[in-house]
């Protein structure tokens, strides 16, 4: 009874009738297709078989959207919740420990790896991509919402050439532990973002920052400091 509460009847019969049929190795590869995995999504979210691998305590909406999930890792009490969009296609994505994905965030490979530490927070309609150069952000880093972070650019050196046959080029992102990310926050490519650091609301940030600096503006410069700098520096 308690299996038919959590589920449902259908569902319930469902899951029972897949379980008596994957113990046909044959029957079991087909089941588990890649063709059926927005559906077995649905049945199973956290079956290990659809990730990479997956922790404890995972919960993940039934309405988020996420595509090759075999290349996403969910490390213990990762919560992504409906209509946050994960696509790890041409990359990787790992979601440490109690990372939260709030609804509508828009978190994309596009070839390059994105890895979050633990105790991190996407807010809604945030734009986060990976690109070639990849994303790294570290512990307990806070993402207001609207952020948005592209390790990439368009090439535009040659003016008599379209640019969109220019190509891009991909340096990478860093951000570190303990940082907060204001709402409607830019990072361009090629930033490193260090610990303890605050970015204020609407910032476009395209040069690092340093440890503890609290920075603003268009484009970002240091308005003040957390922590009092080592006189050495």
């Amino acid at each position: 009874m308690n299996f038919i509460k959590r589920y449902g009847v259908l569902q319930a019969c469902i899951i029972l009738v897949y379980r008596v049929l994957q113990k046909s190795p044959h029957i079991r590869k087909v089941l588990w297709s890649s063709s059926l995995e927005p559906f077995h999504r649905f049945l199973f979210p956290t079956n290990p078989y659809l990730w990479h691998s997956i922790g404890e305590g995972v919960i993940i909406g039934k309405k988020a959207e996420i595509t090759n999930s075999r290349a996403i890792k969910l490390e213990d009490g990762a919560w992504i919740e409906d209509h946050a969009i994960l696509s790890a296609l041409g990359g990787r994505i790992r979601l440490g420990k109690h990372t939260h994905i709030l609804p509508y965030a828009f978190i994309k490979a596009q070839g390059g790896d994105i890895t979050f530490g633990e105790h991190c927070t996407v807010n809604p309609f945030c734009v986060i991509y990976g690109f070639k150069g990849g994303l790294e952000i570290g512990d307990a880093v806070r993402i207001a919402t609207h952020t948005v972070i592209v390790p990439g650019n368009h090439i535009f050196e040659d003016p008599d050439k379209q640019i969109r046959l220019q190509g891009t080029e991909s340096k990478g992102i860093k951000v570190g532990n303990d940082v907060w990310l204001g709402s409607g926050v830019r990072l361009l490519d090629g930033v490193t973002i260090g610990n303890g650091a605050v970015i204020a609301a609407g910032a476009v940030v395209n040069k690092d920052v340093p440890e503890f600096a609290v920075v603003g503006g268009v484009p970002a410069r240091i308005i003040k400091w957390r922590k009092k700098r080592n006189s050495a520096l």
